[in-house]
């Protein structure tokens, strides 16, 4: 790459250790105190800390796109996204991303793609992060098998038109499953948004 502007970046120190603010349903809510260099005065930053996540856009044999639907609380709305789970401890990625496939769709893949990269929802005040996964030639084994306690939600197929106009109708919200779709449209595996 080339250098167009030096602003001089430096690291900024923090101090002390995170203070926790709030816990709860997977996610922690911490303040971080910085001492910012240009100027060497103390920062206050507020950070949500979740773990790390696997969605996994799953296209069938047909090429159609297999979608969940459920109540998301966070909007207070029903949504459309792809399958999506936490990362078990030691556990890669990619087996997470078949298991969870299966047991929150009933499909099975035949292929999984892993996207290049680790993804954070906003390196600011979201560092917590997820990987994306492409699974092709998926096919029906089943029916889901919720977790225990986990809420209702609806699996649909639906092609990459309806898929993309899903998205233009904000019906499916979630940047992991549109940034899973837009790699998709990327390496030519469905056509991209029109």
């Amino acid at each position: 790459m080339d250098k167009v502007y030096d602003g001089n970046v430096k690291v900024w120190q923090q101090i002390g250790e995170d203070a926790i603010l709030a816990k709860g349903f997977g996610v922690t809510l911490v303040s971080r105190y910085f001492i910012r260099p240009t100027d060497k005065t103390e920062q206050e930053y507020h950070f949500v800390i979740g773990k790390e996540g696997v969605t996994i856009f799953a296209l069938t044999t047909h090429g159609k796109v297999v979608l969940k639907e459920e109540f998301k609380q966070g909007t207070a709305r029903i949504c459309l996204e792809c399958a999506s789970a936490i990362i078990k401890k030691n556990e890669n990625y990619l087996v997470t991303a078949a298991r969870e496939l299966q047991e929150e769709t009933g499909f099975k893949a035949t292929t999984l793609i892993p996207v290049p990269g680790r993804f954070v929802f906003g390196e600011r005040k979201l560092p917590f992060g997820y990987r994306l996964v492409i699974a092709t030639g998926c096919y029906q084994e089943g029916l889901p098998t919720p977790d225990e306690g986990e809420a209702s939600f609806n699996v649909y197929l639906a092609n990459p038109e309806e898929f993309w106009r899903a998205v233009d109708e904000e019906k499916i919200i979630a940047c992991q499953t549109i940034h899973a779709a837009s790699y998709a449209a990327a390496i030519g595996l469905i056509p991209g948004p029109r």
